[in-house]
């Protein structure tokens, strides 16, 4: 009883369609048969002999034989329908299912042929949700690509029983499909040869612009110049699938040479698969800007924590010398030389601490998008030599030598924010003092180009790491940002310089060989009405310093640093 179907066992034995069947037979038979007894019974008289004795056992041995007869029939016509409705039961269960061949073509013959076909598509469907199961469970709580690719591609294949397997994914930047790796059954050499444009023409192309699936039975019929399936694969049939989400099409999946071709099972599947995939690799490139986002607020952390306590030792360093000095003014009498020398050390350091505020208000402006330029016509000569005085008593107290190189004959005056400029130079000077050993050097050089004055300021300090080099520019970012760094600063001159530069029309770069140096050089346009010939621009130059040196003096009356003009 254990092997019973649940429906047999459930059903009434006296509503069975054999018991049905035996039941109508018996009262079929039984009915004619009184009948037939009750005629014979009223046309014999009284007096007629009594026969009927007779007739009855004779339709008694009748109605046995064929009751005999019924039952041998029924068994052999319900037998196939019990087996059928087993069959049935086993597939509403999921369950593998084999029937016999049916000995017999007639209606429960093809019966049988259509529920074992049924069958083993139930089956398959079982085995593809199975495997969609496993390749979802495996991969939820991974978002690594290439072991999403692999496992999919492995998934694929052993339902599909495609030889090769592989994943097109589109990259935005070329507008291309190339072919990823892992794969099913295709080298990784292969696999970076397969690389089709899009809209080119290929099937791939079309499969994934077009959103639908394909089928091709005969890969020779396709043009020889597909590059989605080279002559060097020797593939002969092909199914593509697109790989959607809700927003986008993330590529294709190809699955090639099944035995027999690909039909309607492997459609269904593969599209489950591609379903299934799309939504993994999704899930991994979202992890993947997750984790770099993660990563990046980290670092941002920390730069934060390391410019704090950079600001408050840069402003804690002038402000100790303007304390100390005035402090010593007061306390004790001082000679006339030691007085001189304490405000010119007050004076710059006050300086100094103007800059750094400003640097600070500058980083605010630029972040705001308010950073703005008042642009008048400027000397470079002069912007060059006023930010080098800035900076002289910086470079003595090192033992650092300024050196400004021979200028050119002929330097027009340029249109550019005077106290922005000489802040760019003011920067680049300070950064280079900074990184300087003692007794070291730093040159300044002016050289004019045809529309361009180039300026550049070169050390022989510690250089620059290879791998630091491409971020000298950005904010807050030091070779050493610790609090026990060696080399004083913010981290914040060189991305204003860059932002200063931009905003000026020019171009900033940095050069470097670590343990020989670094050279920064920027580039200021000169303006159109002023590319004359060399004559010209010496006498324009000549008059224009002229008229700055009466500007800076009556900027001295004013109460403001000449050499900063903060």
């Amino acid at each position: 009883m254990s092997g019973e179907s649940p429906l047999l066992r459930q059903a009434d034995p006296r509503r069975s369609l054999r018991a049905r069947i035996l039941f109508g037979f018996f009262l079929a038979l039984l009915i004619p048969s009184l009948l037939f007894i009750l005629l014979l019974s009223s046309e014999n008289g009284p007096g007629s002999p009594p026969f009927w004795r007779e007739v009855l056992l004779i339709l008694g041995s009748l109605i046995a034989a064929t009751w005999l007869a019924l039952v041998l029939v029924t068994r052999r016509f319900t037998r196939p329908i019990q087996e059928l409705l087993r069959a049935a039961e086993e597939i509403g269960q999921g369950r593998p299912l084999a029937l016999p061949e049916p000995k017999a073509h007639d209606e429960l013959g093809r019966l049988a042929v259509a529920l074992n076909h049924a069958g083993r598509r139930v089956e398959r469907r079982v085995e593809t949700l199975r495997r969609l199961h496993s390749l979802l469970r495996q991969e939820y709580h991974g978002a690594d690509l290439p072991e999403i690719l692999a496992r999919s591609a492995e998934a694929i294949a052993a339902f599909t029983r495609a030889e090769r397997v592989w994943f097109f994914l589109h990259e935005t930047q070329s507008n291309r499909l190339q072919a990823a790796w892992p794969a099913w059954n295709l080298g990784e050499e292969t696999a970076a040869k397969l690389q089709v444009t899009i809209g080119t023409r290929s099937i791939a192309s079309d499969v994934f612009r077009g959103g639908e699936l394909s089928i091709v039975d005969d890969l020779a019929s396709l043009p020889s110049s597909d590059p989605a399936f080279p002559r060097s694969l020797a593939a002969t049939n092909a199914i593509l699938c697109p790989l959607k989400t809700e927003k986008e099409t993330l590529g294709v999946v190809v699955a090639t040479d099944r035995p027999g071709g690909f039909g309607q099972e492997e459609s269904d599947a593969l599209t489950s698969f591609a379903d299934a995939a799309s939504l993994l690799l999704r899930n991994a490139r979202l992890y993947s800007t997750l984790q770099g986002t993660v990563e990046e607020l980290r670092r941002a952390s920390r730069l934060k924590d390391h410019f704090l306590q950079n600001v408050n030792h840069e402003l804690r360093t002038p402000l100790t010398s303007i304390v100390g000095w005035t402090d010593l003014l007061e306390d004790e009498p001082l000679g006339e030389e030691t007085m001189r020398r304490g405000l010119k050390q007050a004076r710059q350091s006050a300086r100094v601490l103007l800059a750094l505020i400003d640097d600070l208000l500058d980083l605010a402006r630029m972040d705001r998008g308010t950073l703005s330029l008042d642009l008048t016509m400027v000397s470079l000569s002069d912007v060059v030599s006023r930010a080098m005085e800035t900076v002289r008593l910086m470079a003595e107290s090192k033992g650092v030598v300024l050196i400004l190189a021979p200028l050119p004959e002929a330097m027009p005056p340029v249109r550019a924010d005077l106290l922005r400029l000489q802040q760019i130079a003011w920067n680049l000077l300070a950064n280079a003092i900074k990184f300087t050993p003692r007794h070291g050097r730093v040159i300044v050089r002016v050289e004019r180009e045809a529309q361009t004055y180039l300026v550049s300021v070169e050390d022989d300090g510690i250089g620059i790491p290879e791998n630091e080099l491409p971020h000298v520019f950005d904010r807050f970012r030091q070779a050493d940002g610790s609090a026990t760094r060696r080399h004083p600063g913010m981290g914040i001159g060189l991305t204003l310089a860059r932002s200063l530069v931009e905003l000026h029309g020019g171009t900033i770069r940095a050069e470097s060989e670590p343990g020989r140096g670094s050279k920064f050089t920027f580039s200021v346009p000169i303006p159109q009405a002023d590319r004359r010939a060399p004559e010209e621009c010496r006498q324009s130059t000549v008059d224009f310093r002229r008229q700055l040196a009466i500007d800076s003096r009556e900027s001295e009356e004013e109460g403001v640093f000449p050499e900063t003009g903060r």
